[in-house]
């Protein structure tokens, strides 16, 4: 009886502590809302590519999920991609919202809904759009279609890449 009171409490604490190691590593990257410009604007209508940057040090394994602010008249108008520092790129969502504005507190990770079937303003989780091409074409197609699908312990410049398809409308990145 003693010895398997011993296992059970031996099976506990292996369990607690590895439950508390994953909580431990889990790390946040807080990008910049400022573009190469130093500005916060997006680009209008094809004119050129904002790049936010975001520095990512230290031990990584896997990209979990991404969360963006953007403030934007009409939503469909924006190609938003995630590109890491090896060159590859996902489609975080191009084309959708209609006439919507905004991205507020979107988070994009593997198995939740298509941002597809979003409504702007795109508030809570949503499946990043994959490996397609956007509007304008100034940023090639995505290379990976899930958020798993990046090669693990990339560190360097990650870039979120944005790029308007159609004039008139402003907007700029809060937070990402």
């Amino acid at each position: 009886m003693i010895r398997k009171n011993f296992t059970l409490l031996g099976n506990l604490v292996v369990f607690v502590l590895l439950s508390l190691a994953g909580v431990a590593s889990a790390q946040t990257f807080n990008g910049s809302n400022l573009n190469q410009n130093g500005n916060t604007t997006i680009p209008d209508a094809c004119s050129g590519i904002a790049n936010y940057n975001c520095n990512v040090t230290g031990t990584v394994t896997t990209l979990q999920k991404v969360t963006i602010n953007i403030t934007h008249t009409w939503d469909s108008d924006l190609d938003i991609y995630l590109q890491s520092p090896s060159g590859q790129r996902i489609a975080l969502s191009t084309g959708n919202g209609g006439s919507g504005d905004n991205f507020t507190n979107t988070v994009f990770q593997d198995g939740a809904p298509s941002i597809t079937t979003g409504t702007a303003p795109f508030t809570g989780a949503f499946s990043p759009e994959g490996a397609v091409g956007g509007n304008c074409g100034l940023i090639p197609a995505g290379t990976i279609g899930t958020l798993a699908a990046f090669t693990s312990g990339q560190t360097g410049a990650w870039q979120l890449r944005i790029v308007v398809a159609f004039g008139g409308d402003i907007g700029n990145v809060i937070s990402w």
